[in-house]
């Protein structure tokens, strides 16, 4: 068997890094303030990088139901989804599963909707194509969110070239 990393308790070990266990446990219910503390505090605790960006996921995706509340909501999910995506392109293994098929594959990685939504709404598509490389790269360039912003940067070069 591969070696595997397991981390003390006090009554007794477990697979899951002290990062992927640093949890709220009703995020919802939780302030931002305090969403984005527990954050800071798992990235900051030993763990694998996969435990950190299921972290930011979470988080992204929490702070992406709460957009309403202002835009603080906003500069943190471009924040951390900026950071997520630096994540995956350091570490691409903490986002591939083995396919039924034999062959890997990349998890739906909730940054790139998240970044695409955001700046087709402030018609930011420079920043858009570049989520849209990423997500190509990482197979999340599928998806209603990135085939909208393929639209919108056409209709823009097709706009240009006129």
């Amino acid at each position: 068997m591969p070696p595997s990393l397991s981390w003390p308790l006090p009554n007794g070990t477990t697979s899951e890094a002290p990062a992927g266990a640093h949890r709220l446990d009703d995020s919802r219910k939780a302030t931002t303030a305090r969403v984005l503390r527990t954050l800071a505090e798992a990235l900051e605790l030993p763990g694998e990088p996969a435990d950190y960006h299921f972290a930011i996921q979470e988080v992204v995706s929490l702070l992406w139901s709460r957009r309403a509340e202002g835009p603080q909501a906003f500069v943190e999910l471009e924040r951390l989804g900026w950071l997520d995506l630096q994540l995956i392109q350091a570490c691409p293994d903490a986002v591939t599963y083995e396919h039924r098929d034999g062959g890997v594959r990349f998890v739906s990685i909730t940054a790139f909707r998240t970044l695409l939504d955001l700046y087709l709404t402030e018609g930011a598509l420079g920043d858009a194509a570049q989520v849209l490389e990423l997500a190509d790269r990482f197979d999340n360039g599928d998806t209603p969110s990135a085939r909208r912003a393929r639209e919108r940067c056409a209709a823009f070069a097709a706009e240009d070239n006129s």
